[in-house]
């Protein structure tokens, strides 16, 4: 399955108002949220169970193998492929 990891920018990081607009703010509309989010493909559960938040001003980063999910997952946060179980908040 595919690793995801939702942190604030550390090194490198962004400012300005753009980047610090949604900071802290707790704005819920304009998080990206995944609630026990599964999908199944073929046969195999690529997506199990996956619950984040992803804030404004927060990077987003899916590792994992070839094969593992990441493109079905990314899919499904863009809206591109329906998910099999869970929901997805969009900004």
């Amino acid at each position: 399955m595919p690793t995801v990891d939702a942190a604030p920018r550390a090194r490198g990081a962004r400012t300005g108002p753009a980047a610090s607009a949604g900071a802290g703010s707790g704005a819920a509309g304009a998080d990206l949220v995944l609630e026990h989010v599964t999908m199944v493909r073929r046969g195999l559960t690529l997506v199990d169970d996956l619950s984040l938040t992803v804030r404004p001003g927060q990077t987003l980063a899916v590792t994992g193998p070839s094969g593992a999910g990441k493109t079905t997952l990314l899919r499904a946060v863009s809206g591109l492929s329906p998910t099999d179980g869970g929901s997805v908040a969009r900004p």
